[in-house]
């Protein structure tokens, strides 16, 4: 660590996640290179194949081990964060940890500690335990939920990705009253831009960038597009996931090989390249808790390169979009709804150049990444600054 960065408040960042296959690893990176400009953030995090180290990280990512057996790699990761964590206690010396993690002996001995080493601890929501597995979901969903209501009690404080996400968990885990702001998903608007580029006329041409999961409704959208017979259109998949081969067969079942291309994931700088050469970005997911209290990258990046949005009325859509033009909306994901959605944004395809304006502007006054690290930074010294024996 140098001098300059040891007159910053140092902020010590837990993430639960592989690091090198985390699809939206773009969230972590994007909002540590912001706060690294006025603080020292060193983040924890663990691998399934490579060690991978950002370039705009001040500090390199230090990596905690864990085994790759599935019935043992939780146990293994928890021993491992409760061992760095005491070593970096030592060496980083943290104002701030933050924890997004299922790890609650790791919480408890932070509390134990937080007055020898003058700690202020904060737990991330970003997302609901999710997995496809009956038996795994339902550990997961109580060890995070033990987490929680741990951290609203004992901690200084508790971050959400929407205002949605905080209700909801309020409400189903009882949560003690806890200071609190809400930081939410955004984009780099330096990296998504439009191109300037006029598409030209021909195929009206739909953008689904991201994880090809099975519960994300896409294959509703490969429907859809079978039913808009008389519509010259074109779906564009770009990723990987569970849902893949699936929706392989049923593009060939359907006979609409020549309207629905499958594209492998590109590195998140050439991203922006593949949604400008689309008309409009769509996002189809399901009315699930899940969705409803999240907030999707995606939506901020097709904003932000002017694209037009074919959305389902969700609440993590709705709340973003409220009622403005440049949002065609799916009442249902539904291939009927999907598809009438899709014909409302083709009929004011003439319009998408003044829309992509409206889009972009909306994500510039609100949504940037630098927005919320800037919340993230107000929080930091808010906690630093208040007891929290109020609500302990």
């Amino acid at each position: 660590m140098t001098t300059q960065q040891s007159n910053k408040i140092r902020v010590l960042w837990f993430d639960d996640m592989e690091f090198d296959l985390l699809p939206h690893k773009s969230r972590l990176v994007e909002i540590i290179a912001h706060l690294q400009e006025d603080c020292a953030v060193q983040l924890l995090a663990y691998y399934r194949h490579q060690r991978v180290q950002p370039k705009v990280f001040h500090n390199k990512i230090v990596y905690y081990n864990s085994s790759k057996i599935p019935y043992i790699k939780r146990l293994t990761r928890h021993i491992s964060q409760c061992r760095i964590f005491r070593s970096m206690l030592e060496s980083f010396r943290p104002n701030i940890v933050l924890f997004d993690c299922d790890n609650l002996i790791l919480l408890k001995y932070a509390v134990s500690v937080r007055q020898k080493y003058k700690l202020k601890l904060i737990f991330d929501v970003r997302t609901l335990p999710v997995d496809r597995r009956v038996l795994r979901n339902w550990i997961n969903g109580k060890l995070w939920g033990s987490c929680l209501r741990y951290a609203a009690k004992h901690f200084d404080g508790i971050t959400y990705i929407t205002e949605l996400m905080k209700q909801h968990c309020i409400k189903k885990y009882r949560l003690h009253p806890h200071p609190n702001i809400v930081w939410t998903s955004a984009v780099n608007p330096q990296l998504f831009c439009p191109s300037g580029e006029t598409l030209p006329s021909g195929p009206f041409t739909i953008l689904y960038h991201g994880i090809i999961a099975k519960q994300r409704k896409i294959d509703n959208v490969v429907k859809a597009v079978s039913l808009l017979e008389d519509i010259d259109i074109r779906f564009v998949l770009l990723g990987d996931g569970d849902g893949l081969e699936d929706l392989r067969q049923l593009v060939e079942d359907l006979g609409i090989q020549n309207r629905v291309s499958f594209n492998r994931p590109v590195s998140y700088e050439e991203v922006p390249e593949w949604i400008n050469r689309c008309d409009a970005g769509i996002l189809p997911f399901q009315s699930w808790d899940g969705w409803n209290v999240s907030s999707p990258i995606k939506l901020f990046e097709y904003l932000a390169c002017g694209k037009p949005v074919i959305v389902t009325d969700i609440p993590a859509h709705r709340n973003v979009l409220r009622d403005s033009d440049f949002a065609f909306w799916a009442k249902q994901s539904t291939p009927q709804d999907i598809a009438e959605a899709i014909r409302q944004a083709y009929s004011k395809r003439g319009d998408f150049q003044h829309l992509g304006l409206e889009a972009r502007k909306l994500v510039l006054e609100n949504y940037t990444w630098a927005e919320q690290a800037k919340k993230l930074e107000q929080f930091f010294d808010f906690v630093l600054s208040n007891n929290r024996v109020n609500y302990s």
